[in-house]
Parts: C-alpha cells; sequence; structure tokens
C-alpha cells in the first residue's frame, strides 16, 4: 500500500565515534542528507546508541547513524 501521507521532519543521531571518521567532511554529509531529504531535518552527536540485532539482545553499539522520521498525521486510516 502507498504511503501518502507527509513527512514533517527527520532526526538523525550520529555516534561522536564517527567524527573521526568523517572529520572535515561533517557538513558534506549533513548537506547531502537535507538535499536528498525534501524535508526539514536536525540532529545532534551521541555516545553511542543501544538496541538489538536479529541475532543478538540489547548492546551497546558504536559508530553509527540512526534516523527517523516523523509524518505530519497518522500512517493508518
Amino acid at each position: 500500500k502507498k504511503n501518502n501521507k507527509k513527512i514533517a521532519l527527520g532526526l538523525f543521531c550520529n555516534c561522536s565515534g564517527r567524527r573521526l571518521l568523517i572529520e572535515g567532511i561533517e557538513t558534506k554529509e549533513v548537506d547531502a542528507a537535507k538535499k536528498t531529504a525534501g524535508f526539514p531535518i536536525f540532529g545532534f552527536f551521541s555516545f553511542g546508541e543501544i538496541g538489538t540485532t536479529e541475532v543478538s539482545q540489547c548492546q551497546s553499539h558504536s559508530q553509527t547513524i540512526t534516523a527517523m522520521v516523523i509524518y505530519d498525521s497518522l500512517l493508518i486510516d
């Protein structure tokens, strides 16, 4: 089923461990995300993420980026 709801904004959580990997090009990554997204985005650096995978229980992840979009209305009718 096609989703015709409008995305209101996006949230990007970037692990601070990635800063060493992208040092000097941080703005290029953000600019590319803004250009591609087509909706307002904001974000921040974090100190890692906590989550599960298909093969493991809850654990700490590092050098990751997490993205979430928020719609302007519910996705269900």
